[in-house]
């Protein structure tokens, strides 16, 4: 969305995420963690040869600071959470 509201095309885009977590916390195994204890996320952008390398920067700058999955990540929100249970009455035949 930043790139399109700079005007330049992208040629490609990948992103490459990476987490560590250990399986003990989720497997309760001991005290260990349950869920991420780190994400890294790379992201590779590839414009055309005609967009200048200050514009290519400041696509890059405004992709990171206006990026709501990397900010939200960053400052945590609040989680709200519901779970139910349901039974479902066999009937004799």
């Amino acid at each position: 969305m930043v790139a399109a509201n700079m005007g330049i095309e992208l040629e490609s885009l990948e992103v490459e995420i990476e987490a560590d977590w250990d399986a003990r916390g989720t497997l309760a195994m001991g005290d260990y963690p349950i869920g991420l204890t780190a994400i890294r996320c790379n992201t590779r952008v590839t414009v055309p040869q005609d967009v200048r390398g200050e514009r290519a920067e400041r696509l890059l700058r405004s992709a990171e600071k206006y990026c709501v999955v990397l900010n939200t990540l960053r400052k945590g929100v609040p989680v709200a959470s519901s779970f139910s249970l349901a039974t479902q009455v066999r009937q004799s035949e």
